[in-house]
């Protein structure tokens, strides 16, 4: 349709995996905290799987933030997805399993859910640590960092 997609993971099986269903499509082996593209190169970043909460401590995320920032034309736009800490109270529905409940009830007893960022680690992928924020922490961090 006219658009140039350029694909980045900072996993080289994810990439090399991606090149074999979508040939026609570039993938790189990248990090989000350094990208090499010159500055106003993209339209639209798409970080997607709430790829945008994996880079720890804060201070990389916000790096990654202004990276993004800094290759997207002026009134690109990104689209991303989020961990929503109220999810852990709201989404209960969600938590039917015993070990997810008790998860959820953890972060909820210790009042993670009350702070307006905190990374999290996840139960089912060991040491991970997962950001999790508000909406407005998120809408005010990224107009912080210019968007």
């Amino acid at each position: 349709m006219g658009a140039k997609v350029i694909g980045i993971d900072i996993s080289l099986a994810m990439t090399e995996a991606a090149k074999e269903h979508l040939p026609k499509i570039e993938f790189r082996v990248g990090d989000a905290t350094s990208l090499d593209f010159q500055d106003s190169s993209f339209d639209l970043v798409v970080f997607s799987f709430n790829g945008l909460d994996y880079p720890h401590p804060v201070t990389m995320r916000n790096q990654a933030i202004d990276e993004i920032a800094r290759v997207l034309r002026q009134g690109g736009k990104l689209i991303f997805s989020t961990h929503n800490s109220l999810a852990l109270l709201f989404g209960w529905y969600k938590s039917l399993r015993p070990s997810k409940l008790m998860h959820r009830l953890k972060h909820i007893i210790n009042g993670d859910i009350f702070l307006k960022e905190t990374y999290i680690r996840s139960p089912s992928s060991g040491n991970t640590l997962t950001y999790y924020s508000r909406p407005s922490k998120s809408i005010s961090t990224l107009r912080a960092h210019g968007f």
